[in-house]
């Protein structure tokens, strides 16, 4: 479905941009450039972790979830704590 077939408007206020089935050819080709660059980062990000765990010697899908499903590490959080690192400091004026 695209923006044409559909009776709305959408408000990109941080780039202050409506765009609608009257919208400009140019507005509606900007939206639809970012779109893709959006796609190919988004792409891009699942190649490199895809890469990265395969390096980790995790090919199989099963195997990652478990990767990243173990508790975590309380270590740095104790240390933090015996040291007063975990205190929170406003410097504001």
């Amino acid at each position: 479905m695209t923006l044409d077939e559909l009776e709305i408007e959408i408000h990109l206020v941080k780039e202050s941009v409506v765009l609608s089935r009257d919208s400009r050819s140019s507005e509606k080709f900007m939206h639809g450039i970012k779109v893709l660059m959006a796609k190919n980062y988004i792409d891009n990000l699942s190649e490199e972790a895809h890469r990265c765990l395969i390096g980790l010697g995790h090919s199989d899908e099963a195997e990652t979830v478990d990767l990243f499903a173990q508790p975590a590490d309380l270590t740095f959080g104790d240390a933090a704590h015996a040291h007063g690192l975990d205190q929170v400091v406003d410097r504001a004026g």
